[in-house]
């Protein structure tokens, strides 16, 4: 990260979304993109390979 990314990142943290620039991990069945966030908080992001934004999964 870069000075500019760790402002995205800390502004989007207080929105409680992940930034666009984090990156998760690809499911190759779904080809989505998953990301816990916080870390460790059992809350999870999904997005899909054609977007950006991440969206909260609800299982």
């Amino acid at each position: 990260f870069d000075i500019l990314d760790e402002e995205v990142v800390m502004r989007d943290a207080t929105a409680g979304t992940p930034a666009d620039a984090m990156r998760g991990e690809v499911n190759p069945e779904d080809n989505h993109e998953y990301l816990e966030y916080p870390q460790g908080s059992g809350i999870w992001f999904i997005r899909d390979s054609q977007g950006n934004d991440w969206t909260k999964w609800e299982q």
